[in-house]
């Protein structure tokens, strides 16, 4: 088996996240025990909606870029995509296309499945190139579609 997500899968997934719900929820709640703030052109009561409207946005944002991400190995006949708390096994021969998009922060990896699986039919990897192009070049019966 071959991994081909990056080792900061695990940073992105978890300790970002946590980072943000301690952090900044941590700074939320003060916001709201804070007698008065004179923040600007804002009063206190807007600032406070305003701090809690970015923290769930944020927490949002994190679901949608990050939380969402697994780690994905790849064998001479399977593809292995674990969240670190659940572990699936895929036929390679289910996978319908494989596609990496640079992003702003990190490049995203999604596979496609056929039909959908424990983890649904899209995989949201942070990919290591290096390493699939190896695997590939070692194995080139496996063919996987990749689109830039």
């Amino acid at each position: 088996m071959t991994r081909i997500s990056s080792n900061w899968t695990l940073f992105y997934k978890f300790f970002i996240p946590i980072m943000w719900i301690v952090f900044v929820g941590a700074c939320t709640l003060a916001v709201w025990r804070i007698p008065y703030l004179p923040i600007g052109r804002l009063s206190a009561e807007e600032f406070r909606w305003v701090f809690t409207a970015i923290y769930f946005l944020g927490l949002l944002l994190l679901y949608w870029l990050v939380i969402r991400l697994k780690r994905v190995e790849i064998g001479q006949e399977y593809l292995y995509v674990t969240n670190y708390f659940k572990h699936v096994r895929y036929p390679l021969r289910d996978i319908e296309k494989v596609i990496h998009k640079e992003r702003l922060i990190f490049p995203i990896g999604k596979i496609y499945l056929k039909a959908s699986g424990s983890f649904g039919r899209t995989i949201r990897y942070v990919p290591e190139r290096k390493r699939l192009r190896e695997f590939l070049d070692e194995h080139p019966h496996v063919d996987l579609m990749l689109e830039k």
